[in-house]
């Protein structure tokens, strides 16, 4: 009898134990408020999605200040420097015309290859 009624205080026991284990607990206090914490990273990404569209809107009218502004410019003249010496070319140079401009084919050395540079006219 004896052992009997140290069986079932046994049980009891652990079962009082198990219970007390797999209540649900109070969440800490230190764990935040979910729905608070929800709540404020909504209107975060609201603000950040405003500030998004924002932006936009001031690049496109920065890129379309640029468009119309390139179309204002008048485009600059390519300025070439004379090319330096008296002016007369090396022999065996080639004149040749791009554009209504002469330029030069200017042979480097006296073998087979083909190697020439370009020499702007003066």
């Amino acid at each position: 009898m004896r052992n009997a009624a140290l069986f079932f205080l046994a049980i009891g026991l652990i079962w009082i134990f198990w219970l007390d284990a797999t209540r649900a607990a109070a969440p800490p206090t230190t764990q935040p408020d979910l729905a608070t914490e929800n709540r404020q990273l909504r209107d975060r990404v609201a603000e950040l999605q405003r500030k998004v569209s924002s932006l936009e809107r001031q690049l496109e009218s920065e890129k379309d200040k640029a468009r119309a502004s390139s179309f204002l410019r008048a485009p600059t003249p390519l300025q070439l420097m004379p090319v330096p010496g008296s002016g007369q070319m090396p022999p065996g140079s080639i004149e040749r015309k791009f554009n209504g401009q002469p330029y030069y084919l200017v042979p480097l050395d006296q073998g087979n290859t083909p190697a020439v540079t370009v020499v702007p006219a003066r």
